[in-house]
């Protein structure tokens, strides 16, 4: 994990929001990792809000490779106390996909994405009866699961490239 503290402080530059530096708390990095798969991502929350708004940072380890090839910046805006949009930012702050999580009618609307990266994502939200259950238990809970969701679904097509 000390490597990719290391890798996050020298190799991704300041992300800004609203003309101010949004700071990590890189002593609490998690990682997940899908069974089988050469991809780890990593995710850190940031120290600061924004009125309604959240950030996250999520580096994505290959093993392929032994190094991090790419990063998405998750934007979590708070619409209400039972609605979060959750946007996924790849090269030039766009949106790889995002999502609208409602906790009163228990769903996860998939917003915008590209065609390939839709399939698969309303894939793994819908198709796989208790495992996509726990998918949108735990992306409500915490948004950095839908983060491994984007790792697993489009790994290279939009995200920042390093």
């Amino acid at each position: 994990m000390a490597n990719v503290v290391s890798y996050i402080n020298n190799n991704i530059p300041t992300i800004r929001y609203n003309n101010k530096d949004v700071s990590f708390d890189l002593t609490k990095l998690y990682q997940t990792k899908g069974e089988g798969s050469t991809i780890t991502t990593y995710y850190v929350k940031s120290t600061n809000q924004f009125d309604s708004v959240e950030f996250a940072l999520a580096p994505i380890y290959n093993s392929d490779s032994s190094k991090i090839t790419s990063y998405m910046v998750v934007k979590t805006t708070i619409l209400s106390d039972n609605v979060k949009r959750i946007d996924y930012l790849g090269n030039n702050d766009q949106i790889v996909y995002s999502i609208e999580v409602n906790l009163i009618d228990q769903t996860v609307q998939l917003l915008k994405a590209g065609q390939a990266t839709m399939n698969c994502i309303t894939d793994f939200y819908s198709n796989h009866g208790w495992v996509s259950v726990g998918l949108w238990v735990g992306t409500l809970l915490d948004s950095g699961i839908g983060v491994t969701v984007a790792a697993a679904c489009a790994v290279g097509q939009s995200f920042y490239s390093l």
